[in-house]
Order: C-alpha cells, then structure tokens, then sequence
C-alpha cells in the first residue's frame, strides 16, 4: 500500500514528511478493511481526511468521487472527477465517469457532450459510441442513436449491451420485428445481466413465444433466485405450455419466498385441478 500510494504522489510531493506518509498509509489500511467489511461511510470519512492531507493528488479524488458516486451525491462525484481533469485533462476514463454521473442524474444533454469528447479521443471505443446512441435517445433524436448505436455494434459486434439497447429502442417505437431480431441474437449469449433477461422475458410472453420467454427467466433466476415474482411469472409461462408439473413447482417455490402470494396459491390451486388432484386442490384452497 506505502510503495503505490508514494507511486502516485509525484515530483511536487517529493519533501512530505517520513511520519506524513507513515500516517496516511494507515489511514489506506483502515480504509480497505473497512471496505472489506461494507463500511461505506467511515471509510467515506477517512478519504477525506486523506484527501486534506493530498489535495492536489488526482488518484485521492477519484477514491472520493467513487465514495460520493456510491452515496449518489452526483454533483459531488462530478466536482471531484473535474479537478482530475484538470490534472490530466486527457484522462479519458475520467471523462466517461463524469459521464456516467451525469446519466444518474438525467442530464443527458451534459453526458453527451462528455460522450462526443471521449470520441474524438477515442474514436474506436465501441462502449462510447453506446452511450452516445443512448444519450441521442433521451433528447428525442433517433437517426443519430441507431447511428451511433450501428457504429458501437461494428466497432464490437460481441457487445450485449448495445444489442439491447437497439432492441429497447425498436420496442418503444413499436417495431415489433426489429426488436425480436435484436432479441434473438442476444438470446444466443451464455451470460446477460438480469435487467436484459427480465424485460426480454416481458417481451418474448407478451409476443406470445413462451418457451423464449421461459429461458429468459430461467436464466434471470440463476442470478436472483430470490424473486418471489418471477417464479410466479415463470409458473404462468409454463401453464401457457401446458406443463402442468413445472408451473407447480414454480408456483410452489413462489410461495416458499412469499406465502402471502395470493396469486400464486389460487394458479397452484387451478394446476391441482387439471391433474384431477381435488385433495390438493382443497388444501391449497384453505390457503386462500
């Protein structure tokens, strides 16, 4: 921890006292165990006393925008990255979290303009021209985001993110086939965040392709096997498949998470009685 902190102090710290640097490297050890431990808010508090101690240090700035960023202070998280910026004014990882920052905050017209910097540094980053298409969609101007998102998916054709972000762009313009096509080829990968799965889920049931549908979910419960509505979700799906025996168990496992789950005891109830099971079906009834 000493030798990387004296790493990034620089020429202009060069004469800080031996006990100065001994101080605040202990201030880094406490801060990392009480990251460790999920203590965001002392270890809020020791960033800035370090930041005190180094205030022209670039390095210290980003620890506590980071800590600002997790508290969703913003404007703070923004202040902090723009005086790295003025250190290292080309620092375009920076650039972007300023960006992202003001994402959080919808101010889409400022993201943007950090977004079209970073381009002009980085003309290849298929991540940037992403979340150009993406700011180009919440100002309302749709030909530069298909644009911008086209760009993205040549520049990185394996890019899961922009994929979904052209199928959400399609699904609120309402053209349905566009959106099965960029769905589909999303569907193909072995690992998407639960968001994508959820709401391609949503899409695939209300267009009526169940077993789509089905593996989407399927797929968003590996990661939150927890959700007491998608089990319920995943039980009417295969009711719409006539798999009697898997919406049970989804159901079941429904009402395991959340036994006041009124919905899901009444559909268990209905499932019993396609099996002609009335002795189940009663005592599901009794529930009710």
């Amino acid at each position: 921890m000493e030798k990387s902190f004296k790493e990034t102090l620089g020429n202009q710290y060069a004469n800080i006292s031996g006990k100065k640097v001994e101080f605040i490297t202990q201030l880094y050890k406490e801060f990392d165990i009480l990251f460790e431990k999920g203590n965001y808010i002392n270890c809020f508090e020791i960033m800035k006393k370090i930041i005190r101690l180094v205030p022209a240090n670039s390095n210290e700035w980003e620890i506590k925008a980071f800590a600002y960023t997790f508290f969703r202070e913003h404007e703070k998280a923004i202040q902090c990255y723009q005086k790295m910026l003025k250190l290292e004014p080309n620092n375009i990882s920076t650039l972007l979290r300023v960006a992202s920052n003001f994402i959080e905050m919808e101010d889409y017209t400022k993201a943007l303009d950090c977004y079209l910097k970073a381009i002009k540094m980085e003309p290849e980053d298929a991540t940037c021209w992403n979340n150009l298409g993406m700011c180009y969609t919440h100002l309302n101007n749709p030909d530069k985001a298909i644009t911008s998102y086209k760009k993205s998916i040549k520049l990185d054709p394996t890019k899961k993110a922009t994929w979904f972000n052209l199928g959400m762009f399609y699904f609120d313009n309402n053209d349905l086939p566009k959106v099965r096509m960029y769905f589909d080829k999303l569907l193909k990968n072995e690992f998407m965040d639960s968001n994508m799965l959820s709401t391609m889920a949503y899409f695939y049931e209300k267009d009526g392709d169940y077993n789509k549908a089905i593996k989407c979910t399927i797929n968003y419960l590996k990661i939150v096997p927890s959700d007491d509505k998608a089990w319920y979700f995943l039980g009417r799906l295969y009711n719409f498949e006539d798999q009697t025996d898997l919406a049970i168990d989804s159901y079941k496992e429904c009402i395991r998470l959340n036994e006041s789950y009124s919905k899901a005891w009444n559909d268990l109830g209905v499932q019993y009685l396609k099996k002609k099971s009335v002795p189940k079906q009663w005592s599901v009834l009794v529930k009710l």
